[in-house]
């Protein structure tokens, strides 16, 4: 969850100083910013990717065990490296919207794939009623929510990840 907050944090600070009448004499920072959002973003989807993670046991045979490393669905984890915490949409979808802000403002395209698994993976996980599920508990941060709870921060997130899917969409077709 840390990941898709600091992207965007990162990004909204990219946006005002972009924004301003003071970009000139900002563009080294301009620079740094968006470097750090594009290292946590590609960093962040490679724990999508299915890779599976041998752990030695202390077992009398001492063969590895192996674990996955990501929700098979593509929803990345609570702890985005830790296959025993839960899956995350809230984190996910957030980290989602930053990956498509990120390609329409910087025209670089190699995370829209993961974008598009996770916008793929958002839309199963929202009912007929508009609520996500498999969102973290915002109370706790480390809880998933219950059954019939729901997040808020989950459901702006989804707001947030549909607008900009949106916008880089529109920009792709208006640069074509």
């Amino acid at each position: 969850k840390g990941n898709a907050w600091a992207a965007a944090g990162m990004f909204r600070v990219l946006e005002t100083i972009i924004h301003s009448d003071q970009a000139s004499n900002f563009e080294s920072q301009q620079a740094d910013l968006t470097s750090w959002i594009n290292e946590i973003i590609s960093t962040s989807w490679s724990f999508q990717v299915r890779r599976l993670l041998f752990i030695y046991t202390f077992r009398h045979d001492n063969l590895p065990v192996c674990l996955r490393l990501q929700h098979p669905n593509g929803t990345l984890f609570n702890v985005i490296d830790d296959p025993t915490t839960f899956a995350d949409s809230s984190s996910t979808a957030l980290l989602a919207a930053v990956t498509y802000r990120y390609a329409a403002l910087t025209g670089d395209a190699s995370l829209i794939p993961a974008a598009n698994r996770a916008l793929t993976v958002i839309r199963e996980s929202v009912d007929d009623d508009g609520w996500l599920h498999q969102t973290v508990d915002p109370e706790t941060f480390d809880t998933p929510s219950l059954p019939g709870q729901f997040s808020p921060e989950g459901q702006a997130f989804v707001l947030l990840l549909h607008s900009a899917w949106r916008d880089y969409v529109s920009s792709e077709t208006s640069s074509a």
